[in-house]
């Protein structure tokens, strides 16, 4: 459309209202309306939407280009602060992971340093008692009363179902801690076995003593196991032993069927058809242990054991088979 007269002083005034920005003084805005307004209202080209077009460019005028900046940089520092912050965090979570890795790695190799160590030591205390065997077998003694480091195995029958972990750990625990109080340590430890649950031990003396000496600790620990299993009293002094021996047959109250030795000691808990189960421990002959260790297999089969070793008794056999 056409502009008034004089519309080169509206066209003016139009530029110039504009070029106000909210940093100008708002008196030089609302007069430039004011002017605008007036002269529309003289000509046919006023009417109420350019009136509100002005009034609403008066109100929200346009920003200076310094503030523009200004947001413009506000904006760009929050960002990068943000991706900052964020960049920090994830960074020092993964120097955190690395930090907990290299602990449990150092851990790990600490422990493997000490066990280490520890096979060292053991390897060293083998390779001793091994060559005194040796010596002593060749110079043709009788070994059975020379003081040396003695070694028994210890081996674990439980029949279905397998108890928890936490039971098969106590039984365990329990087992090591009557011979450790008897004066015997853990020397090594074999897998478990499963189908039924079948685990094997090798222990040793802490001291080199004769086999007499060894058949005295372990008559020990069949004693404390027998005050256990009629839950009588025991001396002060072996208070810790009978509290392995209480949590030993504690551990076997939910198998039907177990079977432990340590050496010459047997521990065996059968049940009968009638669901009546009796823990019976003995110190086997050296009759016994022999045909014990020729027919390893009966160890699995507790409701059979006791009368299989009271027919090697009897009959001297000497080649008996089985469960093989």
């Amino acid at each position: 459309m056409a502009m008034p007269g004089n519309d080169s002083d509206l066209l003016l005034l139009f530029l110039l209202l504009q070029s106000v920005s909210d940093e100008d003084d708002p008196f030089l805005g609302e007069m430039l309306y004011e002017r605008i307004r007036d002269r529309l209202k003289r000509s046919e080209f006023f009417d109420p939407e350019i009136d509100h077009l002005l009034r609403r460019k008066l109100r929200y005028p346009q920003k200076s280009r310094s503030r523009r900046l200004s947001e413009s940089r506000d904006i760009a520092t929050s960002v990068l602060e943000g991706f900052r912050r964020s960049f920090e965090e994830s960074t020092n979570q993964k120097i955190d992971g690395l930090e907990k890795l290299i602990h449990k790695i150092e851990e790990r190799t600490q422990s493997l340093q000490s066990d280490l160590s520890k096979h060292k030591s053991e390897a060293a205390l083998f390779r001793r008692t091994a060559q005194d065997y040796l010596w002593l077998l060749g110079a043709g003694i009788d070994i059975t009363k020379v003081e040396v480091n003695r070694y028994i195995p210890v081996r674990v029958y439980l029949s279905d179902p397998v108890p928890e972990r936490n039971i098969l750990n106590q039984l365990s625990d329990s087992i090591a801690q009557i011979l450790e109080d008897t004066g015997f340590e853990r020397s090594d430890e074999f897998p478990e076995e499963k189908g039924s649950w079948w685990k094997r031990f090798v222990f040793r003396t802490k001291d080199a003593v004769t086999n007499k000496e060894v058949t005295d600790r372990v008559k020990k620990g069949e004693r404390a196991i027998e005050i256990a299993v009629l839950d009588k009293p025991q001396a002060e002094a072996n208070l810790c032993q009978a509290q392995a021996a209480s949590a030993l047959i504690s551990s076997l109250a939910n198998t039907a069927n177990a079977c432990i030795q340590a050496g010459s000691l047997l521990v065996v808990k059968a049940t009968n058809n009638n669901n009546e189960s009796s823990i019976i421990t003995r110190t086997l002959t050296p009759m016994e242990l022999k045909h014990l260790e020729e027919n390893q297999a009966v160890l699995r089969k507790p409701e059979e054991i006791l009368d299989w070793l009271q027919g090697v008794e009897k009959k001297r056999l000497t080649n008996t088979s089985i469960g093989q």
